[in-house]
């Protein structure tokens, strides 16, 4: 992220996180921002924008979400999708 200045209605100047661009399918540890001291809450997040017929959403997973999923993935490898050749090349 990096910060942007705006100007409220009155003037006055402010500076402003910008959110962090990504494309579709690639995770980013994101910092929880809202995470309140000495809580139990994790302190980042993994953050993915996934296509899907209803159109792109957000999601947020923890890192032992992630953890299960790629164990799930290894037990299940007949579920499991490959890269494309454009993949390949590209990412």
């Amino acid at each position: 992220m990096y910060p942007r200045e705006l100007t409220t209605p009155t003037g006055s100047k402010l500076q402003a996180m910008a959110k962090k661009k990504t494309r579709i399918g690639r995770i980013h540890k994101v910092e929880n921002k809202e995470r309140k001291k000495f809580s139990t809450e994790n302190l980042y997040y993994y953050a993915v924008i996934i296509k899907s017929d209803d159109g792109a959403k957000n999601y947020l997973f923890t890192e032992s979400e992630l953890e299960r999923a790629a164990h799930r993935a290894g037990r299940n490898t007949e579920d499991t999708l490959d890269r494309s050749v454009i993949s390949i090349l590209i990412d």
